[in-house]
């Protein structure tokens, strides 16, 4: 069984590797909503790529799309240097079921 991740993670990753705008879509679902939101997220995910690789990046990131608790983590971890910024998402505070 091969695991799959959403297109909208691929697509933001390759867009912030890019330095690509974002869609509206992107910014609400991974709760980036100022210029430092996207700087930290594209340290991050640049940390990850160098480190580990594009596959444990796409694998986490979509672990974490919609939850703003876990993509604030996630900058934490890989651009401690952007430790301050809070990531919040529309799909907070929402209940979640176990697929």
């Amino acid at each position: 069984m091969s695991e799959q991740v959403r297109p909208i993670v691929e697509d933001l990753v390759m867009n912030l590797l890019l330095s690509a705008d974002l869609t509206p879509a992107q910014r609400a679902d991974f709760g980036i909503a100022t210029d430092d939101h996207y700087r930290a997220m594209r340290d991050a995910i640049d940390e990850v790529v160098e480190t580990q690789g594009m596959w444990p990046l796409l694998r986490e990131l979509d672990a974490a799309l919609g939850d703003g608790a876990k993509l604030t983590a996630f900058v934490k971890r890989y651009a401690p240097h952007w430790g301050g910024i809070q990531y919040t998402t529309a799909l907070d505070g929402l209940p979640r079921g176990e697929a």
